[in-house]
């Protein structure tokens, strides 16, 4: 039975939910991190290695602001054409840790990315 002060909200949506299975799989790699911290916290940290996956332009312009150029007053102003960005885009994937950057790999066009193929990519 509703109260007089009971309102009707709606939950809040997330992308997806782990399922009980998942979430006793990530219980356990969060323990096993943790014994691994405690053992050597010195280089726990150092030995951590992780990856982005971004689209980069072939070509990518100049914007407006950044192609401005300082002139003095009454000197002629250049001419430039206008460019288009590229329409064409490659995935590059950037592996680093707590240092540096370890490795920015390009893939070739109608590459499969799964868990193989970046772990070919570390080994």
């Amino acid at each position: 039975m509703r109260n007089k002060d009971d309102e009707k909200v709606s939950v809040r949506w997330v992308p997806g939910l782990l399922s009980s299975i998942q979430n006793n799989s990530v219980m356990v790699a969060m323990m096993k991190l943790l014994q691994l911290y405690s053992a050597n916290q010195r280089t726990f940290l150092l030995s951590i290695l992780t990856g982005e996956e971004t689209k980069v332009l072939y070509y990518n312009p100049l914007s407006m602001r950044e192609s401005m150029e300082w002139r003095k007053l009454g000197e002629v102003l250049s001419s430039k054409a206008k460019v288009l960005q590229s329409t064409k885009k490659v995935i590059a994937t950037l592996f680093w840790n707590t240092k540096t950057i370890l490795m920015i790999n390009f893939k070739p066009r109608s590459t499969t990315v799964n868990g193989d193929y970046n772990t070919s990519l570390l080994y």
